[in-house]
């Protein structure tokens, strides 16, 4: 992204962001509440268009392109609270998510998905709506991963699983990063967990990068993300419209 800046009815919420995410790397987005987390995933996504600014994806200017487009190339969006049909099965949702990739990667990336959520391959055959919320997160975590993506757009995906759970899900995260060289864009709460995930930090406040910096840094600088977190909070927040 170069110069983005985006808003609701004219009411401007993003402005002058600059973002440069390279495959297999993990960038998460941390802020106060109304800092344009949410609207600049977005953004990325194609569901909220840009006033100024440009968006490139692997070489091709996508700026005008919308969320259809977008997710043809390989761009896939978990909004916050995630979305499953409610009367599949865990099973039919995953299928349906996958839909879009070859029958035989479908089935490895299914394998891996449960290993990655072994309380989804407990309610394999459970219909979405008999699930719990820690189980809906999983589901929806789970048919945005077995995508075949280049760039995954996480909204707040720690939002109703448990600790240990977190951690499992932290783990593979990295891996499938890695393993499938696939971007991941976090917008996250959870900080410590965040983190650990990412390769890459970005502090949004009213709107504007206020910091940046390599996620190893800020683990060893616990005072001074801590510091970040309480000066913003000190400031009357912006009203915005999201997170």
């Amino acid at each position: 992204m170069k110069d983005i800046s985006a808003g609701y009815r004219k009411e401007p919420v993003l402005k002058n962001i600059r973002l440069d995410l390279r495959p297999g790397e993990v960038l998460t987005l941390l802020g106060p509440n109304g800092s344009g987390k949410s609207s600049l995933l977005r953004v990325a996504s194609g569901l909220l268009p840009v006033s100024a600014g440009n968006i490139w994806f692997n070489d091709t200017n996508v700026t005008n392109f919308d969320i259809s487009a977008r997710s043809k190339l390989g761009v896939t969006h978990l909004m916050q609270g995630g979305r499953v049909f409610p009367s599949l099965t865990v099973k039919d949702n995953l299928d349906i998510a996958a839909m879009t990739i070859p029958q035989q990667h479908a089935q490895v990336r299914e394998s891996l998905i449960l290993d990655l959520f072994p309380n989804l391959a407990s309610r394999y055959q459970t219909a979405a709506h008999l699930l719990s919320g820690g189980e809906r997160q999983s589901l929806a975590l789970g048919m945005a991963l077995i995508r075949k993506s280049s760039l995954l757009l996480l909204d707040e995906p720690s939002a109703g699983l448990a600790p240990l759970l977190l951690e499992h899900v932290c783990m593979h995260i990295q891996d499938l990063a890695k393993t499938l060289n696939t971007s991941i864009l976090l917008a996250e709460q959870n900080v410590g967990w965040a983190l650990k995930l990412s390769n890459y930090v970005m502090f949004l406040f009213r709107g504007r990068v206020s910091f940046e910096a390599p996620a190893p840094h800020l683990l060893t600088n616990p005072l001074l993300l801590e510091n970040l977190f309480f000066q913003r909070h000190e400031l009357e927040p912006n009203p915005g419209v999201d997170n």
